[in-house]
């Protein structure tokens, strides 16, 4: 058990910055509880993570049945952050007998579920985060020892999470690609091959909000206010699609320079409806904050750890980073301690590559 949990805590601390590790979370939840399956879920209906669950079960539970879920209901209750076997509240009698068992899980699950150990896990913004372990009847009763045990995961889990929502922005856990464009102030989309947003960060949609050379239109499509620039803009949206990329300049009916437009192929589509692009729009009237500023905005850093963290991600080591501040190893190392768990890392090396991926962007 305690190497199941170490490896839990590992691939938790992965997940900052490695979508593999996230997509193994729910797996290595259920495994160090002996689960069948395992969820992380929103209350209101929205699933952040799963395992051991068909796609067509968790459609159905977001669109209707986390209304008649009983184990939902009982997680409004529970000490926020416990992790508790949830039988002796719930007996299995009672689930089996209820429409959420008859009507959800034997038909639609098709697994033979009866037991759940969960955890209201946090608040985000102002919904409640839930986290359940579920067993088949043949599994039997879960073991007090391992619920117990995971309950030492949950902090490493609920840091990860409120790091990854912080940064999407938009209602789902982003993966390492989006939390990292979601930071910058260049503006990104990611568009279909029709120029329909499947994505934007902030700063795009303060960018397109203006109506100065790039506007939204239906669907939530994006185009050029003068025609020869829609051109221009379709043309490289379908070249990057294609694998080959390219840019464009967007004049704009304010007199202010143009918006210069790159798209490159974006890798892992997700749309179901072919390739992707991602558009990075570089606006010439803009002054880009230095990214210690960055840092400090999305992480909450201070400004001698945001100093530290870029330091970190030049390359240099503690003890010159130490040298050149003028302070104590013993005070960098405190430093550093507190910038690894802001920024939800738990090495430097992780903490270098997240620093880099904002320098390298923008």
């Amino acid at each position: 058990m305690e190497a199941r949990l170490n490896a839990l805590i590992r691939d938790i601390h992965e997940a900052a910055l490695d979508d593999a590790a996230l997509a193994r979370l729910a797996a290595g939840i259920a495994d160090v509880v002996g689960g069948c399956s395992a969820v992380i879920s929103l209350d209101g209906g929205a699933v952040l993570n799963f395992n051991g669950l068909e796609a067509d079960a968790i459609t159905a539970w977001n669109q209707h049945f986390h209304t008649i879920d009983p184990w939902i209901a009982l997680g409004r209750d529970l000490p926020l952050g416990a992790f508790i076997d949830t039988e002796d509240l719930l007996p299995v009698d009672r689930i089996e007998g209820g429409s959420f068992y008859n009507d959800f899980i034997r038909p639609i699950v098709r697994l033979d579920i009866v037991r759940l150990a969960g955890s209201r896990l946090m608040h985000l913004d102002d919904k409640l985060v839930f986290l359940g372990v579920m067993r088949e009847r043949h599994q039997g009763p879960f073991d007090p020892v391992e619920v117990a045990a995971l309950r030492t995961a949950l902090p490493h889990l609920q840091r990860l999470i409120a790091l990854r929502w912080r940064l999407s922005g938009d209602g789902h856990i982003a993966s390492p690609a989006d939390a990292t464009l979601d930071a910058l102030a260049l503006p990104v989309l990611r568009v279909d091959q029709n120029g329909r947003a499947l994505w934007a960060n902030a700063a795009a949609e303060r960018l397109l909000a203006e109506n100065d050379g790039l506007v939204w239109t239906r669907g939530r499509q994006i185009a050029a206010q003068q025609a020869d620039d829609s051109v221009r803009l379709a043309d490289i949206v379908m070249r990057a699609c294609a694998g080959r990329g390219g840019s464009a300049a967007i004049s704009r009916p304010s007199g202010s320079r143009a918006l210069a437009v790159i798209a490159s192929p974006a890798p892992e589509a997700r749309s179901g409806s072919g390739a992707e692009a991602l558009l990075f729009i570089s606006d010439p009237e803009r002054r880009a904050p230095a990214l210690s500023e960055r840092l400090r905005h999305l992480f909450g850093l201070t400004f001698a750890e945001a100093e530290v963290a870029v330091a970190l991600g030049h390359g240099q080591d503690a003890a010159e980073i130490a040298a050149a501040r003028n302070v104590r190893i013993s005070t960098l190392r405190d430093q550093i301690s507190s910038v690894l768990a802001k920024t939800g890392t738990s090495r430097q090396a992780q903490l270098a590559a997240l620093v880099g991926r904002l320098t390298a962007l923008g």
